[in-house]
């Protein structure tokens, strides 16, 4: 499903100037370069994207932490709930041994069976948790009563500003 980003930013509740910031600064970085002049189409992985952006700024981070973090693109579980993590305390480093870097975040994705332990994990020192399962049905959920509005706006005889 080919999203607009007027879409998106009314479903999300977030300014269209404001995701158009973002990605201008590199914050947000769409998988697609569209044409100059070409409309950007967004699917529902880059809404999650743009989704989890948001809750990461609710918590304080910059808008540069949070776009660095969001730039794989999430996914589910078939047979769990799927937890996004980011995360600060020691790392693992390449060739051995553990380092802490203050103010480094770190982004895993966590079945919710297995939530518990990793957050039980030393290394762990402090968490910001994300319920993909359930952002994902608020995020559909947004996006079909915005559809629904955008008929009632047609069938009253007027436009919906796309």
């Amino acid at each position: 499903m080919a999203l607009t980003i007027k879409q998106i930013s009314d479903a999300l509740g977030i300014s269209r100037s404001r995701v158009e910031q973002w990605i201008s600064r590199g914050h947000f970085r769409t998988p697609d370069r569209p044409i100059i002049g070409k409309a950007r189409d967004w699917d529902i992985p880059d809404v999650m994207r743009l989704a989890i952006m948001q809750r990461l700024l609710e918590h304080n981070l910059s808008a540069e932490t949070a776009g660095y973090l969001v730039q794989s693109h999430p996914h589910g579980f078939k047979d769990d709930v799927a937890f996004f993590v980011a995360w600060g305390g020691w790392h693992e480093m390449v060739g051995g041994g553990k380092a802490h870097m203050p103010g480094t975040l770190y982004d895993t994705l966590v079945k919710g069976s297995d939530l518990g332990s990793f957050l039980a994990n030393p290394d762990v020192e402090y968490a910001i948790v994300i319920n993909l399962d359930t952002l994902e049905q608020s995020v559909k959920s947004d996006l079909a009563k915005l559809e629904e509005f955008k008929g009632a706006v047609k069938r009253a005889g007027a436009e919906y500003d796309e």
